[in-house]
């Protein structure tokens, strides 16, 4: 994913995460001077600035290097907003910032156990495989439990418009029916049926 980041503004990229997933994201903002290492001029310093965003307030929040990566955990299921700001003083300046995101756990690391001789080629793939079944799994059934949420407020709001229909329905027959009982006595009242 690709951005250009102005001062007064931010850039924000929404993403849909399940409670405790890793998410490491790879960063380049290559317009910005690397960051300073006193704290005094690090309060000066015109660069971005990283904030992970969910409904509960701040998951993380980082200046970026020019090049590097960053992760943290999320504590909740649902949206999660990844925005970008400038900080300091830019001057109008225009910073670019590539990210790549990658969700869940990194699979393990299996060259070690090749190299001993504990796993076959065959193995390693049959592990590799076996992983991304799970996580597929996973998500299906992330997904489905949010289909079946979609599915009972569809159902209930539904229902709840329903009634509001009937309702209206019923004033317009009360309303009617009053209206037609003052014309009858108004009429007979002023002797003109």
């Amino acid at each position: 994913l690709y951005v250009r980041v102005r001062q007064g503004s931010s850039r924000c990229f929404i993403e849909i995460l399940e409670k405790q997933v890793v998410v490491m994201i790879n960063y380049k903002s290559p317009d910005q001077s690397p960051l300073p290492q006193e704290p005094e001029a690090l309060a000066h310093h015109v660069g971005v600035a990283m904030q992970v965003v969910n409904y509960a307030g701040k998951v993380y929040e980082n200046r970026l290097e020019k090049e590097g990566r960053m992760s943290f955990t999320t504590p909740y299921d649902g949206e999660h907003r990844i925005c970008f700001t400038v900080g300091g003083h830019s001057l109008g300046q225009d910073f670019r910032v590539t990210i790549a995101i990658q969700q869940g756990l990194q699979q393990e690391d299996h060259d070690d156990l090749v190299q001993h001789g504990h796993l076959s080629a065959l193995d390693l793939r049959v592990r590799d495989l076996s992983s991304q079944l799970a996580k597929i799994k996973e998500d299906q059934s992330h997904f489905r439990e949010r289909e079946t949420r979609f599915f009972v407020t569809t159902e209930s709001t539904h229902k709840r418009s329903q009634w509001c229909s009937v309702v209206q329905i019923l004033v317009m027959a009360v309303l009617t029916g009053a209206n037609i009982a003052y014309l009858q006595y108004y009429f007979t009242s002023k002797k003109v049926v």
